[in-house]
């Protein structure tokens, strides 16, 4: 079996997911991330297609290497983490909870269902 084949899989679960959730907060996250990580895809892909023309002409013509490489990346974990927060919220209310979303340090999703606010969560003294 193949990694595409095996990631087509789960990309499917995850819309299966999306589609029986009444969370609109677990179809955002997760819509979100699998967003996240198919603009990583196609970076990837245009790198790996133009990787000469991105590598040596846009520098050779004085314009900067975009790094999609790098892009690729940052994309895919930011979707990936995403992704996983999205299911950490429907297996909370599976199991009864009422989850929210807090941000630590103000970048980071963070699921949560306790009234204290996270470490470094905004408004928080830690």
């Amino acid at each position: 079996m193949s990694f595409s084949a095996v990631e087509a899989f789960c990309v499917l679960r995850l819309l299966v997911l999306c589609g029986r959730s009444d969370s609109p907060l677990v179809r955002r996250l997760v819509l979100r991330g699998l967003g996240l990580y198919f603009a990583g895809i196609a970076c990837w892909f245009v790198d790996l297609r133009f990787c000469s023309f991105v590598a040596w002409t846009l520098p050779g013509r004085g314009l900067v290497n975009p790094q999609l490489h790098a892009v690729w990346h940052i994309l895919s974990t930011a979707g990936l983490y995403s992704v996983l927060v999205g299911l950490g919220v429907a297996r909370l209310r599976a199991l009864g909870a009422s989850p929210r979303v807090e941000r630590r340090y103000g970048l980071f999703p963070c699921a949560t269902t306790s009234r204290q606010p996270l470490p470094g969560a905004m408004g928080s003294a830690t």
